[in-house]
């Protein structure tokens, strides 16, 4: 028998939430995670998405917010939207990079932007143009 989205989502909570109880406090982002892999209609694997994340943190410098909690919903993101989530991690870096250079401050939520724009199923979306066109709206 199939479950329904509501017990998927409940299933992988509490995994969540029993595995990872001293690297997340925050039981929201746990939520998001979970509601991520359920709307998304993707199969959650705990190994998956903290080798992902350790990456992440790997790759993020000494300062870097992505060393913190937002590595583990960046995580999520690329598991369930990309087919390579790997390879999207020096992606995430360089796009958020971009978004600096265009006078975007540091901080989580330029890379929660960064990882968005990564995600899009629109490859034909330049993304240092969209960067620039989201800069002039920031400004004004």
């Amino acid at each position: 028998m199939s479950l329904s989205k509501i017990e998927k989502y409940v299933d992988i909570y509490e995994e969540l939430k029993r595995e990872m109880k001293w690297k997340v406090t925050d039981n929201r982002i746990l939520m998001t995670i979970a509601s991520l892999y359920v709307m998304n209609d993707r199969a959650f694997h705990l190994e998956r998405l903290l080798q992902l994340a350790d990456n992440i943190k790997k790759r993020a410098g000494i300062f870097y917010s992505m060393r913190s909690h937002p590595r583990y919903t960046t995580a999520a993101l690329f598991e369930v939207k990309t087919e390579e989530p790997e390879a999207k991690i020096n992606d995430l870096f360089s796009l958020y990079k971009e978004f600096k250079n265009a006078k975007f401050k540091s901080g989580v939520y330029t890379y929660l932007a960064a990882s968005i724009l990564l995600t899009q199923d629109r490859p034909s979306l330049d993304a240092k143009d969209i960067i620039n066109k989201t800069s002039t709206i920031y400004e004004g």
